[in-house]
């Protein structure tokens, strides 16, 4: 869709012509000369892109030829054998909407076991990041989406949360008003906000280059460090 919008573009494509169709799987019809490691009516799925002899990365049915057609010419290289019990509509999607995802997670990202992680996202790749990284031991997988029902769905594969991205902001801030300093002392004088914790250390001014070079090093991991006269 996003190829037919103009949205997004063949990167090297060599004509003006492209079959489209960029996930697939199917089995064997024939072999090229040369090639040992697989036999006609082997099932398989297509890798959905290679880089080409400038190291360029070109993609499946962008830049050549792919799967809206009967048959697809493709590398020995570039395909891979799935197992009878994998159905050729799950296969298909998994060189793509699965690996992308999973080269985000474990490559790009270097995601560990026990981190939370927020997807952005939960289309057709976000859904499938939530279950990797549930997969991989993630604490928290936080699924974020405008759509009820892409919400919905991403809960029901294991996200811990989801939230509707559209009535949230991001917003910078500086400083405060002078009623924000008011409200706070009443807060601390009512002893509802404690701030003993806050004050790490308390020095004479006449070490304040101390504690400056404390705040650089993050010596005692300090919060405040407070100079009295």
């Amino acid at each position: 869709m996003h190829f037919l919008d103009g949205t997004l573009k063949p990167g090297y494509l060599q004509s003006d012509e492209v079959t489209l169709g960029h996930e697939v799987a199917g089995t064997i019809d024939q072999l090229g000369d040369g090639v040992s490691d697989l036999k006609v009516g082997d099932r398989v799925l297509v890798i959905a892109g290679e880089r080409n002899d400038k190291n360029q990365v070109t993609t499946l049915g962008f830049d050549y030829d792919s799967g809206y057609a009967e048959y697809v010419i493709a590398k020995s290289s570039l395909v891979v054998k799935i197992p009878d019990n994998l159905p050729f509509e799950e296969a298909a999607i998994i060189p793509d909407a699965v690996s992308t995802p999973w080269a985000a997670i474990s490559s790009t990202a270097k995601i560990q076991p026990g981190e939370s992680v927020a997807v952005f996202g939960v289309g057709g790749l976000g859904i499938h990041a939530i279950q990797l990284l549930k997969l991989i031991g993630c604490s928290k997988v936080i699924a974020i989406d405008p759509r009820p029902e892409a919400r919905a769905k991403a809960i029901a594969v294991g996200a811990d949360f989801a939230v509707l991205y559209m009535r949230t902001q991001v917003l910078g801030h500086y400083g405060s008003e002078p009623e924000h300093t008011r409200q706070l002392v009443d807060f601390a004088a009512a002893g509802r906000l404690r701030l003993t914790e806050s004050v790490t250390e308390v020095l004479p001014l006449e070490e304040a280059a101390t504690a400056l070079a404390r705040l650089e090093k993050k010596i005692g991991n300090p919060i405040r460090i407070v100079l009295r006269p």
